[in-house]
């Protein structure tokens, strides 16, 4: 009785931990206002903006927050803007910690040559942050 106690216990362990990690798609979030609710990766609204969600992997993604000649970044805190000529893109994006696992959050616009768009994407972050109890991590380059 006790050992079938114990299976059960581990089992319902098992399953919540499961359904924690399985919690990290963008559309088990809430969306900003004016953003869809996240249909396969991004959450977008009428004016092309979207909003990712990504696992960073500190091994592969290091740099990320560095920048480079295609990708330049400039970290502001705990938000970093971003150009990235390469793939023709620009927005903000943040690290933010869900349980022990880090993923970098973006939001981004497909045309780069408006910068005055930084700020909007520095307001749907906040307004995502906020609906989904997320604080970013301060950035360390």
């Amino acid at each position: 009785m006790k050992t079938f106690k114990i299976a059960i216990i581990a089992l319902l362990l098992l399953v919540l931990s499961v359904a924690f990690v399985s919690a990290t798609e963008i559309s088990d979030f809430n969306a900003p206002k004016g953003f869809d609710e996240g249909f396969g990766e991004s959450m977008d609204n009428e004016d092309d903006f979207s909003i990712v969600l990504n696992d960073y992997d500190k091994d592969f993604d290091e740099d990320l927050f560095k920048g480079d000649h295609f990708h330049q970044v400039t970290v502001k805190g705990d938000l970093a803007e971003f150009n990235d000529t390469f793939n023709d893109e620009a927005g903000v994006m943040e690290l933010i910690k869900i349980g022990k696992t880090y993923y970098v959050v973006k939001c981004k616009y497909a045309e780069n040559t408006d910068p005055s768009k930084i700020s909007d994407c520095t307001k749907y972050l906040e307004e995502f942050n906020k609906k989904n109890d997320l604080k970013p991590e301060k950035i360390k380059v």
